[in-house]
């Protein structure tokens, strides 16, 4: 038999111009898609404030912070893996890694005093959008006040990303 192709070359992403609000999600990790993928821009919005850095962490991440009327409180212990399944599903499969964050979640210190939040991941540049839209739904449902962390970030032991890599629920398959 043949010897099989070659992997292919790795992904490059096109430079960002320098005063781009993108270049705060550059990833020193590789992951899959671009920064440039991303059409969200920081700003205020409806449902949320969208920040595209926090003064407690030099990681590539968005907050999304919401002032509504309802406080947000963390789950507790015993329902917290159900809670981070169902946000999960809110955001169409494409997060991983959610758990609450506050003085004892070193994974991100809040970026406000209140530390009511939570911190989740995304490993594709191009799941970002899909994922911040889901968000801010769900955060207007909810009326909530709440601080939401998403880490761009490589999922621990997965190897290394490529553009086509699946996530585990793709909704604009559906």
């Amino acid at each position: 038999p043949p010897p099989p192709p070659p992997p292919p070359p790795p992904h490059t992403c096109p430079a960002l111009p320098a005063e781009s609000p993108l270049r705060a999600l550059e990833s020193k990790a590789p992951l899959a898609g671009c920064p440039g993928d991303v059409q969200l821009r920081p700003g205020t919005y409806p449902e949320a404030d969208v920040l595209f850095t926090c003064r407690a962490s030099p990681a590539p991440m968005i907050i999304l912070r919401a002032s509504g009327h309802t406080p947000f409180r963390p789950p507790p212990d015993a329902d917290r893996r159900s809670f981070a399944r169902r946000l999960v599903d809110v955001a169409h499969g494409l997060v991983y890694g959610v758990a609450p964050y506050g003085p004892c979640a070193a994974a991100a210190p809040p970026c406000t005093e209140s530390g009511r939040g939570l911190v989740m991941s995304v490993a594709d540049y191009d799941d970002v959008d899909v994922v911040v839209e889901q968000l801010r739904r769900w955060i207007h449902a909810n009326d909530l006040e709440i601080e939401l962390v998403i880490l761009l970030a490589r999922p621990p032991d997965r190897g290394p990303p490529t553009r086509v890599m699946e996530p585990l629920s793709d909704p604009r398959a559906r």
